[in-house]
């Protein structure tokens, strides 16, 4: 039993919409960012939460949306919010790097800080199965500090603390060769630091042709 599926949504949303710590607006804009480049028509969003950047999504002029989180709260809201917003709104409560976990294969897929509480290697490999060929895999990773705790300090982090046991940050050059050993070629990538002073790493990577 992973300790995402007791996390209260509010909880969860307010620590990441707080002042110190900003990373859903983060997270959102940077994914209606790549869509808005990308330009799909379908689209996954793998540990979609309450469905935060779906709205990003819709401006960018996505038609086909599936979200995936394991926490069947999270899936409910998410549904609940966007399902009259989509011409197609799929939401699946599961655990992505399960094998029951399927559907068909879209044009992007986006990954924000969710690789850090996965098996790498299983999670990259799914990811291709997940996307079709010369489309699109979004992933943002947390990086290290030295000053400011893997999960940042907020009125709400103490209920999230039960994530600290499986969060494990992902080394960015690791990444990038199981990403190459799974088909992706890696076109772009960015470091940006937020305001609170964490750092994450932004890859942008296109699946070959056959």
């Amino acid at each position: 039993m992973t300790p995402w599926t007791e996390i209260s949504l509010n909880d969860y949303e307010s620590h990441m919409n707080s002042p110190e710590i900003g990373q859903a607006t983060y997270l959102a804009e940077t994914m209606g960012e790549l869509a808005r480049i990308i330009q799909p028509q379908r689209v996954a969003v793998i540990g979609c939460a309450g469905g935060n950047g779906f709205d990003q999504l819709r401006y960018a002029g996505v038609e086909q949306l599936i979200g995936i989180d394991i926490n069947n709260d999270f899936c409910d809201v998410a549904f609940d919010r966007f399902g009259e917003q989509f011409e197609h709104l799929e939401i699946m409560t599961a655990d992505f790097c399960d094998e029951t976990c399927q559907f068909e294969p879209v044009q992007f897929l986006f990954a924000g800080l969710f690789l850090e509480y996965v098996d790498l290697a299983t999670a990259i490999a799914k990811c291709a199965e997940s996307i079709i060929a010369g489309g699109y895999f979004g992933a943002v990773i947390q990086l290290p500090s030295e000053t400011i705790a893997e999960i940042s300090p907020s009125p709400y982090s103490e209920s999230l603390q039960p994530l600290e046991s499986i969060l494990t940050l992902v080394d960015p050059d690791l990444f990038e060769q199981i990403a190459e050993e799974n088909g992706f070629t890696c076109l772009d990538s960015r470091i940006d630091t937020l305001p609170s002073g964490k750092s994450f790493k932004l890859f942008l990577c296109q699946k070959k042709e056959v």
